[in-house]
């Protein structure tokens, strides 16, 4: 049986060969990319791995990049590149940074996978030119859930604070919107967001813009208790104890007879009675 011996031994180096391979998570995606260079996938997880364990932005921009050349629905990756050039501009905005800002004779980035350069001007409009990207994919195509991820993802950046992020919070807001208004997206992600354009507006202190948003997103899912708890906990910060009441008691109606979400309920009402005690405390 040479045949049989023969394919025996092929798939044991083949084994052999492999294991190195699978040795660690970076052996693992370059093995990947080179039987694999057209997967979306393959290189969103290396970029993401080489930004989070090794810090190497520049080759992480270059597979986001290649990722979202690879799939024209995707935003996650764009969003992603979008960090990496805020990060880059804001070190060289930066007093460490002005040495290496190189006065080079660039001509603008015209496509969203221009490389990166160490210039302030050209990576400014590099970055208009990635969110243009962002804002063109989320009104003409599907709006997938891994791109709503991203959004939520952005959302929860910028609101620890992150620089990085912070520098998208006007981008942030268009992107949401133009989301939101998809009409291809799918209703229980448009109230997600609804209520992700409602936070954005709670981290500038918003909070009557935010109240639109998050009624939107309660009278969109009547069932869901988390909405009408969220939007009570507005209300509050408006001082508007009657409507924050009313919001508990639709949310305690929705619960289930399983009692799941009955101590979110209570700890908001816990706030609502605290709420209503300083008031009565501090009217003269």
């Amino acid at each position: 049986y040479p045949v049989v011996g023969l394919l025996v031994v092929v798939l044991a180096f083949t084994t052999f060969t492999r294991a190195g391979a699978w040795g660690n998570q970076f052996t693992v995606f370059e093995f990947s990319l080179r039987n694999h260079p057209t997967s979306t996938r393959t290189h969103g997880e290396y970029a993401r791995l080489m930004a989070q364990y090794t810090g190497n932005m520049a080759l992480a921009y270059k597979h986001w990049t290649k990722a979202a050349e690879l799939d024209s629905k995707s935003v996650l990756e764009l969003i992603e590149m979008e960090k990496v050039l805020a990060s880059r501009i804001l070190f060289l905005q930066s007093e460490e940074g002005s040495s290496v800002d190189a006065a080079l004779d660039l001509a603008a980035p015209d496509h969203f996978a221009a490389p990166m350069a160490p210039n302030i001007q050209y990576l400014e409009a590099l970055e208009r030119v990635v969110g243009d990207e962002v804002s063109m994919r989320l009104s003409t195509r599907p709006v997938t859930m891994s791109n709503v991820i991203a959004l939520r993802t952005l959302r929860r950046c910028i609101y620890r604070k992150l620089p990085r992020c912070v520098r998208l919070y006007d981008r942030a807001f268009e992107w949401f919107e133009i989301a939101v208004e998809n009409p291809r997206l799918k209703d229980h992600a448009r109230t997600a967001l609804r209520l992700g354009l409602a936070k954005l507006h709670v981290a500038r202190g918003e909070i009557e813009k935010a109240v639109v948003h998050a009624e939107a997103a309660a009278r969109s899912s009547p069932g869901e208790i988390h909405y009408q708890l969220e939007l009570a906990l507005l209300y509050l910060k408006l001082d508007d104890f009657d409507a924050a009441e009313q919001a508990i008691v639709e949310a305690e109606s929705n619960m289930n007879l399983s009692g799941f979400g009955s101590s979110d309920v209570q700890a908001v009402k816990h706030r609502l009675e605290k709420a209503r005690q300083k008031s009565k405390s501090s009217s003269p």
